[in-house]
């Protein structure tokens, strides 16, 4: 295939769009600043691109509007700089994105990234795509994939969606993250001044705290004084029911988890080395939401002092306990830990203590029929 792309012999794109046909690799070197002037969208198919400098100067490369590139495109020692001069659907940019940790990439508009993109620099999201909220195209800062699709986040990486007006006038959508794997590396961090949506996803944290969602003043919230919303990106309510995973590697603590609509189940697993504390450093409820209801949290595998939440008394209130729940064989348990905070454990009980249990729950029944 042949790159459609104008680059005169000092390396400098002179080109109104990015355009290839074909598969395979397509190569951009810049020896200087370049910029691609077209007003309409580039957009790439088969092809992948690489944009790289041609020596160890970062060199930038500059779009008037909007890429859509699911054939791969990545960056070495480059700064891509998106000024979505459309408007509107123009702000759309979707891309399977791979950066090497020298590279930055800033955008007017919103961005998609797509399902294997590798990202270990920094992005800035300053806009968003179009106003719909309800559609794949109405986002901010999106995360996509479906099924088996995954993508991660390196160790390196600063991912920040903050909204700026003055770089674009359009009505602002979403930020949400919907993709069958997503890992993210000790040490990266992801920060969104706005609330961000988890959907149908399974989320790996390698590392600590790396989830800044909201503003406090000019800063970003930490991690644990942040809310990660269960929520369809589309607004729609799941027809059945719909898994959002959080594997825990590592010390972490949060806010809150927040159900904002019916049939979500939010799945906690830990490694070896993974806790959570909620709810001690935000203020909020640990677990917050209308639908924050039966059986919504599943505490998968043995947990023993993992899970740590506060601002929810579980003593005597059977309503409250029901709606967290064990996978196999387990039972949970709710320890006090006397300063507002409960742990919330897994066991596997003894033959002779499921033989209390089932005894236990004979003397109920037998009681009821009593007063029957």
């Amino acid at each position: 295939g042949k790159l459609v792309d104008q680059v005169d012999s000092n390396g400098k794109v002179t080109a109104s769009v990015i355009n290839a046909s074909g598969d395979g690799a397509k190569t951009i070197e810049l020896t200087e600043n370049s910029k691609i002037t077209g007003s309409y969208t580039s957009s790439v198919a088969g092809a992948s691109i690489l944009v790289k400098s041609a020596d160890d100067t970062q060199k930038t490369l500059e779009m008037a509007n909007r890429i859509n590139i699911a054939g791969g495109f990545s960056l070495e020692n480059v700064k891509f700089l998106i000024k979505n001069s459309g408007g509107g659907n123009g702000g759309n940019n979707a891309i399977k994105l791979e950066m090497d940790s020298k590279s930055a990439f800033e955008t007017y508009g919103g961005l998609r990234i797509h399902s294997g993109s590798d990202i270990a620099g920094s992005i800035l999201v300053k806009g968003t795509g179009n106003s719909a909220n309800k559609n794949a195209d109405g986002f901010k800062l999106a995360i996509s994939g479906g099924g088996s699709d995954s993508a991660i986040i390196r160790s390196t990486a600063v991912i920040t969606q903050k909204y700026d007006s003055s770089v674009t006038s359009v009505s602002q959508a979403k930020n949400w993250i919907s993709i069958g794997a997503l890992t993210i590396e000790d040490g990266a961090k992801l920060q969104f001044e706005d609330k961000i949506r988890v959907f149908g996803s399974k989320i790996i944290l390698e590392g600590a705290n790396a989830f800044n969602v909201g503003m406090d003043g000019e800063n970003f919230n930490s991690q644990a004084k942040s809310t990660i919303t269960i929520e369809n990106n589309s607004g729609a309510i799941p027809s059945s029911q719909t898994k959002t995973e959080f594997v825990i590697n590592a010390a972490n603590e949060l806010g809150s988890f927040e159900f904002s609509q019916d049939n979500h189940l939010l799945m906690l697993s830990f490694g070896k080395d993974g806790s959570l504390t909620i709810g001690e450093d935000a203020g909020l409820v640990s677990f917050v939401g209308d639908f924050f209801g039966e059986g919504v949290v599943l505490i998968k595998g043995d947990v023993f002092n993992k899970l740590k939440v506060y601002d929810l008394d579980f003593d005597g209130n059977d309503a409250l306990k029901s709606r967290f729940i064990a996978e196999d064989d387990r039972v949970l348990t709710f320890v006090n830990n006397g300063d507002g905070s409960y742990f919330i454990n897994t066991v596997i009980p003894e033959p002779a203590e499921w033989a209390a249990i089932f005894g236990a729950l004979a003397l109920a029944f037998v009681a009821y029929k009593r007063r029957k």
